[in-house]
């Protein structure tokens, strides 16, 4: 969040959008271990965003999961975790 606003972003939405999307609707995220109803809609957005990205993204201790793993996956194992109609709306986007 402070790059953020370094490199001129103002808007609130979307810094809050920075600083939430690694909170879960379940509280088990971070930083402040927000709940569903205290997440925002854009970090609810960014939160599945991100998680998508890391999947598909090559790591140094696994290889990058391919769209359709990947997106079963965030369906099935994220779906107490992510914001579900986030996540289909990813997938519905992905075909």
């Amino acid at each position: 969040v402070r790059l953020a606003k370094r490199s001129g972003l103002k808007d609130r939405r979307m810094l809050n959008a920075i600083r939430e999307h690694h909170e879960r609707l379940d509280g088990s995220g971070y930083p402040q271990a927000l709940t569903v109803k205290r997440i925002g809609q854009f970090g609810k957005i960014l939160g599945v965003c991100d998680v998508f990205d890391a999947l598909i993204t090559e790591k140094p201790y696994r290889g990058a999961y391919n769209t359709f793993n990947a997106s079963a996956l965030l369906r099935d194992e994220y779906k107490n975790k992510l914001d579900s109609d986030c996540i289909q709306l990813l997938i519905k986007n992905l075909k």
